[in-house]
């Protein structure tokens, strides 16, 4: 009697335990109660027109908060142009429209954060066009769709569950319009894999209608071109210009009389365009100085501008080669150039004969001159008592003289039994400090000068100063060859 007491105790106790646990534990719901169907279930439409139908979701006491759409349908008949989300799923999380068509779709959505659909509801409207007759060609709603839920008193345990039961697929009857929607069937496109111009080659594009093709478009974007876009010809194309260099991808349309524009064929071309060679000299402009400079002018800066980066020389005589000059502009080497040349003296007549060369080597095969000249100097030439007497002179036994030879510089009507200072050029422009000279009491001196076998060839200049009056002879050139 007491073993079937105590049998009976914990019996019982076993019982209220499995009802506590029961109560405490969430209920597991079977999924699988909503349904998403086409609506309406059936359309009829004629060729050539665009048409849409609703994809509805009835959550039948689920929260449903977002689902996964996956479409089939034969794109021969009619092909999917759009999705457009509803307003209760209005944030897409996703979507695949193929371009060109071919047959399926998939689109994903979701209401917005913490909202549920409680009663029947469009989740989205898929947007067709008819091409051709069809009896009945389905919209399918495949086995992959899923419509999922949140938790609800009903069904406690549905958070991140798929909860639908039902997918029901459309049909779609398309009678003929009588109007040709056939589009046009681009068979052949080509280019080659490279080429080295914006203007490519097209090797192959052809294409095939039912009533006859009547335009031809290439373009450089997938998106299907208009009918009536500008760009289509009568005829295919045989070349196309890209606006720059790289990697191209081109697409090939036709289209016939009644607007009905083809799916593209696409090929990629690999554009490498090569830098041309520079071999044009720099041109030289703005030289300075020019015409006549002021009787007190004693230096001057040689300036020029060039249309590219060079480095420019100049020559004291014409026809010396740019290799053979051996003065170099002080500011040279980009586009603007200078060399401060002293030593000037009134009455004087200076020619410098510039060349310049870039950094490829391309040089001036001619002279550009820079010539100027020093206004000769209007003070009177008076001796002490104010009384004239007859102007300085000063020559040269030869204007022109080869190395080896000497050369005799002679001065006339300085100040006698006194010096002079006598100037004399340097081959790079400039004077040598100048050396004194006595004079005869006749005012006349004479200076034997063997030209060195190494003197640059050019033109060379002297001048004397009457160390007692500070008067000054004209300037006197000889050429060494």
């Amino acid at each position: 009697m007491k073993k079937t007491q105590k049998l009976s105790a914990a019996l019982g106790f076993l019982l209220v335990a499995i009802a506590i646990s029961s109560m405490l534990a969430p209920r597991v719901q079977a999924a699988g109660e909503a349904t998403i169907a086409i609506s309406p279930v059936s359309i009829s439409t004629s060729t050539g027109v665009d048409f849409s139908v609703d994809v509805v979701i009835n959550p039948l006491a689920h929260y449903v908060t977002n689902a996964d759409l996956y479409l089939t349908y034969d794109q021969t008949k009619f092909t999917l142009t759009s999705i457009t989300a509803s307003s209760a799923f209005s944030t897409p999380l996703g979507q695949s429209v193929p371009v060109p068509a071919n047959g399926t779709a998939s689109y994903s959505a979701s209401t917005t954060f913490g909202a549920h659909i409680s009663t029947s509801t469009t989740y989205a409207t898929l947007n067709f066009h008819s091409v051709a007759n069809a009896s009945n060609s389905p919209i399918t709603i495949t086995n992959s769709t899923m419509v999922y839920a949140d938790n609800s008193p009903t069904y406690p345990a549905d958070a991140g569950s798929n909860v639908v039961g039902t997918r029901t697929s459309g049909a779609v009857t398309i009678t003929s319009s009588g109007a040709d929607v056939t589009a046009p069937t681009v068979t052949g496109f080509a280019i080659p894999a490279t080429a080295t111009s914006l203007t490519v080659p097209i090797t192959t594009f052809t294409a095939t209608d039912a009533t006859g093709v009547t335009g031809y478009l290439v373009t450089e974007t997938a998106s299907t071109p208009a009918a009536g876009a500008s760009g289509w010809i009568v005829s295919a194309p045989t070349t196309y210009t890209f606006s720059s260099a790289g990697t191209k991808t081109l697409y090939a349309w036709a289209k016939d009389a009644a607007g009905n524009v083809s799916s593209s064929l696409n090929d990629t071309v690999i554009i490498t365009i090569s830098s041309p060679i520079d071999t044009t000299a720099p041109v030289l402009s703005n030289l300075a100085p020019s015409g006549e400079l002021s009787s007190d002018t004693t230096s001057a800066t040689l300036s020029l501008s060039t249309d590219e980066n060079a480095t420019c020389k100049y020559a004291l005589t014409a026809n010396i080669s740019y290799i053979s000059m051996s003065d170099a502009f002080t500011t040279t080497g980009e586009k603007n150039h200078a060399k401060t040349i002293t030593g000037l003296r009134a009455g004087t007549s200076y020619a410098y004969f510039v060349r310049c060369q870039d950094a490829l080597g391309n040089t001036n095969m001619e002279d550009h001159q820079i010539a100027f000249s020093i206004k000769e100097d209007s003070s009177d030439d008076n001796n002490s008592d104010k009384q004239k007497v007859s102007a300085r002179t000063i020559s040269v036994s030869k204007k022109k003289i080869s190395r080896g030879q000497t050369l005799i510089e002679r001065g006339a009507h300085f100040s006698k039994n006194s010096t002079v200072s006598a100037y004399f050029s340097k081959a790079g422009g400039g004077y040598y400090a100048p050396s004194k000279i006595k004079t005869s009491s006749a005012g006349k001196f004479s200076i034997s000068y063997k030209i060195p076998a190494n003197k640059p060839s050019g033109t060379y200049s002297w001048y004397a100063v009457d160390d007692k009056t500070g008067k000054t002879s004209k300037t006197r050139r000889f050429v060494v060859k």
